[in-house]
């Protein structure tokens, strides 16, 4: 028999990692924007269907893109990052593949120069899509909505602290 107690073990676990998983994200530094990007379903040139890896690639590149846009050279060699948190989403029918981001600017570039930098980068990677929305990053909220997405879509890789 399974004691009233232990029915509510799943559920704290749940909880707690989600817990854990959120504050890991939020340790990683102070956000100031929240970009959603949509990805493209198929790749007419390659006559290829997106899949996570294709996603997941893409946004490696968008980011060292926007590195090398800010940084230069330090920021192609990886000396210097923006702080970034990435999660990819595909929708309630899974066919609709996008990335929600949150990005820190660095202190000493305008927040005008770092969207240019994000739309300038994100036009010029493939696989993505036309829709790209910036907006600034106002609350936790925005770590919690693409954490909803699952820790197995969290791109730990491209989840870094700042480098300046």
């Amino acid at each position: 028999m399974i004691s009233p107690l232990n029915c509510y073990e799943p559920i704290s676990k749940k909880k707690e990692l989600e817990k854990n998983c959120i504050q890991f994200l939020k340790n990683l530094g102070n956000p100031t924007l929240a970009v959603t990007i949509t990805f493209k379903r198929f790749d007419p040139q390659n006559a290829q269907t997106w899949n996570q890896q294709i996603i997941e690639k893409a946004c490696n590149i968008l980011i060292k893109k926007i590195n090398k846009k800010l940084f230069k050279r330090q920021g192609s060699k990886g000396n210097k990052q923006i702080m970034c948190c990435v999660v990819i989403g595909t929708g309630p029918y899974k066919d609709h593949p996008h990335a929600h981001f949150a990005l820190a600017a660095p202190p000493y570039i305008l927040l005008g120069d770092f969207i240019k930098a994000i739309l300038d980068s994100a036009n010029s990677t493939s696989w993505i899509d036309r829709e790209i929305v910036v907006k600034n990053y106002e609350d936790e909220g925005w770590l919690n909505y693409m954490y909803s997405h699952g820790w197995d879509n969290v791109i730990i890789d491209l989840c870094n602290p700042a480098k300046y």
